[in-house]
């Protein structure tokens, strides 16, 4: 059974659309009503919708995925100044519902009874394909189809009249064509806006090294090499300036991870036009440091180094893996120290080369420095050429 946890988080989520005419006055152009301010606003509420969900899950653990579920506030609505006019049918403070995977068990919940939505928990099904959550609202009337809801029973299979509509959520196997093709809110989704999680499979050390006797590496590529992730830039420049590779800067202030999943996707599957996919020799991944600054590092970017070279080896080539160990920062240097040994360790463990940045620039205070207590989030001068320079060297391999 699936279970959503409710309620979770609230949200302020009104936007305000076109004006709408209010009863009484005709239709038509802004400009033939006497005042604006007479028109009150058409107030749109976003869907409900998945808004946090893992990039990355693995096979044998429990992962969820957050939903929210914007909502009308009748009460609050009768304080305003101005009337309002929704584009309905829309969820109402207080109204009940339930959601569940289509098929499972649809779990009820009760929205609260004043604010503009809530939210919650529901985990996740990591089996390849596309999953329906059915989402169903109580009505005190029987509805109409628009608006993205359909007319359907009361939530969780209740009586009375209600409405309902799906949020799908892709589960894709890490060796099957990435759908990635952008970030929604720093979270990927396919070409049509719906979540993806790619599904991979965790192995021991012993199990990795078992594996590479048991099943030899793909052979390399003769492709040009390849640079995904963050670029360092600072002060205008950046490490990867003069580099002969296809370069595909990408970063999120969130989830720069997930940027670099959606690039790799990009790249490496074929294009809708029938065009070939990149075959790289060397393929380099700089996480850089913008997820020490986003927030707590959850060390989940870790398994984007297992997800890569198994999508390369489905794809039947494997180019030289490397890992550009970032730079030190200016501060974060506990978690810093951390986050490097992490990447270091899974690294060496699936067989990719790492370069450390690190060591090539020196340490953050001299390196990033450029002026009296003035730094750059990254090296300049002759420790960004110096990072460079290691770059081009390992190309030539």
């Amino acid at each position: 059974m699936y279970r959503a946890v409710m309620p979770l988080l609230c949200c302020a989520v009104a936007l305000v659309g076109a004006e709408a005419a209010p009863p009484g006055i005709a239709s038509g152009p802004l400009s033939a009503v006497a005042s604006p301010s007479s028109v009150p606003g058409l107030r749109i509420l976003p869907q409900p919708a998945f808004t946090h969900w893992p990039a990355i899950a693995y096979l044998d653990e429990a992962r969820n995925a957050a939903f929210t579920i914007p909502c009308a506030d009748p009460v609050q609505d009768a304080k305003r100044d101005r009337p309002v006019v929704y584009v309905e049918p829309v969820p109402r403070a207080g109204a009940g519902g339930s959601i569940g995977w289509e098929g499972d068990v649809a779990l009820p919940f009760t929205l609260p009874t004043s604010g503009e939505g809530s939210g919650g928990l529901l985990d996740l099904i990591l089996k390849p394909g596309t999953h329906q959550a059915v989402l169903s609202m109580a009505t005190a009337k029987p509805v109409s189809a628009g608006n993205g809801w359909v007319p359907g029973i009361g939530p969780a299979g209740g009586s009375g009249s209600g409405m309902s509509r799906s949020l799908p959520l892709r589960v894709v196997a890490v060796e099957d064509e990435w759908p990635l093709a952008a970030l929604r809110g720093s979270f990927p989704v396919d070409a049509e806006g719906v979540p993806v999680v790619l599904l991979d499979q965790r192995r021991s050390a012993d199990q990795e090294r078992r594996l590479a006797v048991l099943r030899p590496a793909p052979p390399r590529p003769a492709g040009r090499a390849l640079l995904v992730g963050d670029p360092l830039t600072a002060l205008g420049h950046d490490a990867w300036e003069g580099v002969d590779a296809d370069l595909r800067p990408a970063g999120d202030d969130r989830r720069p991870e997930h940027a670099v999943l959606v690039a790799l996707a990009l790249a490496l599957n074929r294009a809708p036009s029938g065009g070939a996919a990149l075959t790289p020799r060397t393929l380099i991944w700089s996480p850089g440091n913008a997820v020490l600054l986003a927030g707590p590092w959850s060390g989940e970017e870790e398994r984007l180094l297992r997800a890569i070279r198994g999508r390369c080896d489905a794809l039947g080539f494997r180019p030289r893996l490397v890992l550009l160990l970032p730079p030190w920062p200016i501060g974060f240097a506990d978690e810093a120290r951390s986050r490097r040994e992490t990447l270091r360790r899974s690294a060496a463990q699936l067989g990719w080369v790492v370069i450390d940045a690190a060591r090539a620039a020196g340490d953050a205070e001299d390196a990033n420095r450029v002026g009296d207590a003035v730094y750059t989030r990254y090296p300049v001068g002759e420790a960004q050429q110096a990072i460079r320079n290691v770059i081009i060297q390992e190309l030539t391999r």
